[in-house]
């Protein structure tokens, strides 16, 4: 279950952030409803967890483990628009997620994506590196 509650935890604190400083973009999540381009506007927010590994860190009955990973969080951008909204958006992100407790979890520093531009839209993001412990 550690790992379902994360998520929930996770989009639940990225909601809250977003509503309380940017309710006009919209965010999308893993899974969640299809994004169409046409109506979404000019800028919008993409979350998603990455999961990179895990490991055994306690033996007994039933051993413990810990998971690692990043959260995604992207934020697209029509072309020539400017990078101000965007770098303001991925700034305000930086600072929920940097180096905090997220339920199980342990966030760290947030970490800049190179930017890549595809069908008309520019995309920057942050990767926050996490580990989760699993009992």
């Amino acid at each position: 279950m550690a790992t379902q509650q994360f998520r929930s935890d996770a989009q639940a604190a990225l909601e809250v952030w977003r509503l309380a400083n940017f309710p006009q973009i919209e965010a999308f999540y893993e899974n969640g409803p299809e994004i169409d381009e046409a109506k979404v506007g000019e800028i919008w927010i993409d979350c998603a967890i990455r999961w990179y590994g895990a490991k055994l860190v306690a033996m007994g009955e039933r051993p413990r483990g810990r998971h690692t990973g990043v959260l995604s969080v992207n934020v697209y951008y029509r072309e020539g628009e400017g990078t101000t909204l965007p770098d303001q958006v991925l700034d305000s992100v930086k600072e929920l997620m940097r180096s905090r407790r997220l339920g199980a979890a342990v966030l760290y520093m947030p970490q800049r994506q190179i930017p890549t531009e595809v069908d008309g839209w520019y995309k920057s993001g942050l990767l926050t590196p996490f580990t989760l412990d699993d009992a």
